[in-house]
């Protein structure tokens, strides 16, 4: 999924983010989701939606803790799928601070495509450390996001 994110911006002080992904027709991802008429899977909206909410939920806790904690997305709730994003597609995702409990981070998340919102929800995070055994996967990651940045 990280192949799709263009580009990321982190605003710490707004507490949003904002990521662009284009996704073409041509992936084998979309073969089976429709022959005739490709559409992009709503998990994919969610997925794109974690990671712009992720990385700005590990900015705001090492800001305001000086510590380095991973976001994994442990809940989405109230998702809504309000348009099929027909592929190709350029979209625009915005994630902005809900609320923050200890070892949570909830955003709202919104998709849009041509201006049009097709996607909203909230996306939660649980912060937790990173171990030795995760570390060429954070190492790719990171790699991935400074692409993005």
């Amino acid at each position: 999924m990280f192949e799709f994110i263009e580009n990321l911006s982190i605003d710490v002080i707004s507490l949003t983010s904002t990521g662009k992904a284009h996704i073409s027709n041509e992936s084998p991802l979309f073969a089976d989701h429709f022959p005739d008429n490709p559409v992009l899977p709503g998990s994919m909206l969610i997925e794109l939606a974690a990671q712009v909410s992720g990385p700005l939920a590990e900015e705001i806790i090492l800001q305001r803790e000086g510590g380095h904690l991973w976001a994994v997305v442990s809940m989405v709730n109230n998702a809504k799928f309000l348009s099929p994003v027909g592929l190709p597609a350029a979209i625009e995702i915005r994630a902005q601070l809900l609320r923050s409990r200890s070892s949570q981070l909830s955003f709202k998340a919104e998709a849009f495509v041509n201006r049009m919102t097709v996607f909203r929800g909230e996306i939660v995070h649980t912060m937790v450390r990173g171990r030795d055994s995760w570390r060429a996967a954070l190492e790719e990651r990171n790699r991935r996001l400074h692409q993005w940045l």
